[in-house]
């Protein structure tokens, strides 16, 4: 892995970009610290993301309630005969 020495100086180093990284990240950053924010993990394109979400259910987990696209969580809600 290649490094590169940086002069930058930071308030805060954030690890991790997930909710509660980017969420910290951004509080800092609109309270004017300099803020760091280091991810390890893939990195998106533009194209990569969908442009609408019509199928939003289809995107989601339902934790607990089965499969994404709904079929469990619907049949569970139903009263039992």
């Amino acid at each position: 892995m290649a490094s590169a020495k940086s002069t930058e100086t930071y308030d805060y180093a954030v690890i991790g970009s997930g909710f509660g990284g980017a969420v910290s990240a951004m509080r800092l950053g609109e309270k004017g610290y300099r803020v760091l924010v280091m991810e390890r993990g893939k990195r998106y394109e533009d194209d990569d993301l969908p442009r609408i979400n019509w199928n939003l259910g289809s995107s989601l987990c339902h934790a607990g309630m089965g499969r994404s696209d709904g079929e469990e969580l619907q049949r569970r809600s139903r009263q039992p005969e």
